[in-house]
């Protein structure tokens, strides 16, 4: 999942941020019970889990990103 996001165009990247959590750690415990995601690995815009589990494609990854940062 962090390779499909690190892989999005450049006009993207230079707009997100991208942070990972270690769900075995206490800190990525948290932040897994704090986002509410129910599968790892998961991806989350804005607080919100849009993607759990299955590798979203390009295209249906950078719509989501969009809509969620209104570009």
């Amino acid at each position: 999942m962090v390779e499909a996001v690190k892989v999005l165009p450049q006009e993207l990247q230079e707009v997100i941020e991208i942070r990972t959590w270690n769900v075995k750690k206490l800190e990525g415990i948290k932040k897994k019970k704090e986002l509410r995601a129910k599968v790892v690995p998961s991806i989350g815009i804005n607080g919100k889990i849009v993607f759990g589990s299955g590798i979203p494609e390009q295209d249906e990854l950078i719509a989501a990103i969009k809509e969620q940062i209104s570009l």
